[in-house]
């Protein structure tokens, strides 16, 4: 009776490929000498699939070193323990430097999204200042309008326009004398320059009413052409006064005649002051 390798070497290739194919249908030992006899036909074409051991079978040609059963692999077993140790020891010992890594790098745009530190609290400095004071303004205007003759005095309306005018008129004047004497003394405070234009926009509201004519007798006629004068110059003085702050000087009237009409304003005022006769002023 021939044996499995000589009947197979009757077989066509195809019958051979049947026979691995399927070796749920044939014993163990014929379809390994199929297997065997198809590699030694065609070693390189059979498809690697071929040589695959069939479930049921062990391939006769794997080394029987490895077929041990792991008990009796001890080197093996060690072999893994000290591996897992490796890898567990570096993953430990490199878990500083991998956090570091995926920490993102701050670039300028994260920086600039830092909230800002809180600012310092405000710190209140205490300025120095000097109000203008409290003059008494309807006071000034009696005593004016007392040096009036009692003939003049008897049209009502023309006393009441006296009244208007010479009112505006020392609201402005009290204010400008106490300015000019504390540039003079060298005492302005931090506001001077305010105060300065307050007092401009006084001899302002005056300048409204002096572009009117009215028919005043000898003595408020006098008073009136007093009051125009005056106007001017102090309002030439308080604008010398305002260069001086917006130039960041000490405000000081030295111009030569800045300072001349300051002595004509001493001196047109006192008929406005005292009681005397008027003086005559030529315009």
């Amino acid at each position: 009776m021939a044996s499995p390798p000589d009947v197979l070497q009757l077989k066509t290739d195809a019958e051979l490929q049947f026979f691995v194919d399927n070796p749920s249908y044939y014993q163990p030992e014929l379809v390994a000498a199929a297997r065997r006899e198809l590699r030694r036909r065609q070693p390189a074409q059979v498809p690697l699939a071929l040589f695959a051991a069939p479930p049921a079978a062990i391939p006769e040609e794997i080394d029987p070193a490895y077929e041990e059963a792991p008990q009796h692999r001890p080197w093996l077993l060690l072999g893994g323990v000290v591996v897992v140790l490796a890898v567990v020891g570096l993953g430990f010992w490199n878990k500083p430097f991998l956090t570091a890594a995926k920490r993102p790098t701050p670039t300028p745009s994260s920086q600039a999204a830092k909230p800002a530190p809180p600012a310092e609290p405000l710190k209140l400095e205490t300025a120095v200042s000097s109000p203008i004071p409290y003059f008494d303004t309807e006071g000034y205007v009696d005593k004016a309008l007392a040096l009036v003759p009692a003939a003049e005095k008897k049209n009502d309306q023309r006393v009441n326009q006296y009244r208007a005018i010479s009112r505006r008129f020392w609201a402005a004047q009290n204010p400008t004398a106490h300015l000019i004497r504390q540039a003079q003394q060298g005492k302005a405070n931090p506001v001077f320059g305010a105060q300065v234009r307050v007092v401009l926009e006084q001899w302002h509201d005056l300048s409204r009413v002096l572009v009117y004519s009215y028919q005043f007798d000898p003595v408020m006629t006098d008073h009136l052409d007093r009051m125009k004068i005056i106007s001017q110059y102090q309002r030439n003085a308080l604008l010398d006064l305002a260069k001086d702050c917006d130039t960041e000087l000490p405000p000081h009237l030295d111009d030569e005649r800045t300072l001349h009409e300051q002595q004509e304003v001493v001196r047109l005022l006192a008929p406005l002051e005292h009681k005397s006769g008027p003086v005559t002023i030529h315009l």
